[in-house]
C-alpha cells in the first residue's frame, strides 16, 4: 500500500520546449544514521514540471516517504526521457535539489560528500539528464528573477519548510508549486 500523495496539474499553453523538466523538491533535516555527519536533509516532496506537447503543460507534485517518492520520481523520469525529455532544469544555489536527491549533499560551505548516503537517492546525472541551472543562466543573461510577496498567507520561505511541513503540508505544496511556475516563467526569458 502506498503513502504517496500526487497532485497531477494539467494547463494549456502554447510552449515548444520539449527536451525540459523542471524540478524542485522540499526537504527537511533529519538524523543521519551511519553517516560521516549528524544531520542530512531529507525529501519530502518533488515537484515536476513540463511540457506534455505545444497545447499542454503539466505539473506533478509528489510527497510521501523517501524511498517510495524517490522511486515514483524515477518512474516519471524515465517515461520522459523516452519521450525525448533529456534536461533537468533547477533554481537552487549550488546544485541543492541535485545533490540532496544523490545522497551527496553536506553542507552550504562544504565540498560534495565523495560518496552517496545510505538511504534512498536518485542520482540525474546517472540516469544520463544533463542539468541546468536557471537561476545562474538568468543571472549571466541580466534576466532579474521575480520577487515573491512574502506575506503571502498560502506560501511560506523555503526554509520554513523544514518546520512547517507537518503541520502546514498545504503551504508547503503551495510553495513548491510556486516554485516551479517561477522556473518555467524565467526558463521562458532566458530561451526567447
Amino acid at each position: 500500500m502506498s503513502n504517496l500523495e500526487e497532485r497531477i496539474i494539467p494547463a494549456d499553453g502554447k510552449e515548444t520546449r520539449y527536451d525540459t523538466v523542471m524540478l524542485d523538491i522540499e526537504c527537511v533535516k533529519v538524523p543521519a544514521a551511519n553517516w560521516y555527519i549528524k544531520t542530512r536533509f531529507k525529501t519530502v516532496m518533488v515537484g515536476l514540471a513540463y511540457w506534455k506537447d505545444e497545447d499542454n503543460f503539466v505539473v506533478h507534485q509528489i510527497a510521501g516517504e523517501e524511498g517510495e517518492l524517490l522511486e515514483r520520481v524515477g518512474e516519471i523520469l524515465s517515461v520522459l526521457e523516452n519521450d525525448g525529455i533529456d534536461k533537468v532544469a533547477i533554481d537552487a544555489t549550488r546544485a541543492f535539489d541535485v545533490e540532496v536527491l544523490a545522497g551527496r549533499w553536506v553542507y552550504a560551505r562544504r565540498a560534495l560528500a565523495e560518496k552517496k548516503g545510505n538511504w534512498p537517492t536518485l542520482d540525474l546525472r546517472e540516469l544520463g539528464f544533463e542539468i541546468r541551472n536557471i537561476k545562474f543562466e538568468c543571472k549571466r543573461m541580466g534576466v532579474e528573477y521575480p520577487a515573491r510577496d512574502k506575506n503571502d498567507p498560502k506560501d511560506c520561505q523555503s526554509v520554513d519548510v523544514l518546520t512547517i511541513w507537518k503541520s502546514q503540508p498545504e503551504r508547503v505544496w503551495y510553495h513548491n508549486l510556486l516554485d516551479m511556475l517561477e522556473m518555467v516563467t524565467m526558463f521562458n526569458q532566458i530561451c526567447n
